[in-house]
């Protein structure tokens, strides 16, 4: 049930992708201007499907296309700001060399050799899940390569390689850049452009947030947590 804070708080629906950097910039947000607000986290379909269905929100972050969709149904005010953009990769622990995968035959071959592969249950929703298997498809190495697959909770793909359970993982530059001991390699074609876009019915501090998840501050913030 929520709460008389609650129902007075800017609530912000959010894909996964921006936990880290989205966790940061509220609490400075509610520092410098007294205005408390609440993130909800959930894969980018799922933000779409919560909206549609009548969930309040303030502000959605997701992908580009979602919120042109959302926009095109009259739930979001028109109005959205550019927010970074985050690449499936390859995680991998450091210091092995980085893996070869720009060229089909070489990530085919990685693939097929590697031992243990790790990324998010595709139930959740999570669009890193979606492309590697779209790909393993494409590669024809789906048979052989998903018997080798650690499912996770949404956004954790890459924790069991930090964890040094499995060889690789899949997961966005976002959620990788915020584990220890990790390096990527991006796969080619795999970048998705993120928006903010403000309710039709908003918060009176919607605009300012939007403000400073653009400004200096929220953009320094973004590109340290891997969304550029």
């Amino acid at each position: 049930m929520e709460t008389q804070e609650d129902g007075q708080a800017l609530i912000v629906f959010s894909t996964g992708a921006y936990k880290s950097a989205l966790d940061e910039i509220l609490a400075i947000f509610l520092r410098e201007t007294g205005f408390s607000s609440r993130a909800v986290y959930d894969s980018a379909t799922r933000v779409a499907a919560r909206i549609e269905s009548g969930e309040r929100f303030d502000i959605a972050i997701s992908t580009d296309d979602i919120l042109a969709a959302l926009a095109a149904k009259n739930f979001l005010s028109g109005a959205r700001w550019p927010a970074g953009r985050n690449d499936v990769c390859l995680a991998y622990r450091t210091p092995l060399a980085p893996p070869d995968i720009l060229a089909p035959e070489k990530l085919r071959a990685v693939m097929l050799a590697a031992s243990s592969i790790s990324m998010s249950d595709p139930k959740h929703g999570g669009g890193s899940a979606k492309f590697f298997v779209d790909l393993l498809q494409s590669l024809d190495i789906a048979a052989s390569v998903m018997p080798k697959l650690l499912l996770t909770a949404g956004g954790q793909g890459a924790v069991p390689v930090a964890d040094g359970k499995v060889e690789f993982g899949i997961a966005q530059t976002s959620e990788i850049a915020m584990l220890a001991g990790l390096e990527a390699v991006a796969f080619p074609g795999s970048g998705v452009a993120y928006a903010l876009g403000i309710s039709a019915q908003p918060h009176p501090a919607s605009e300012a947030l939007a403000a400073f998840f653009s400004g200096p501050a929220g953009r320094a913030i973004r590109r340290r947590c891997g969304l550029a």
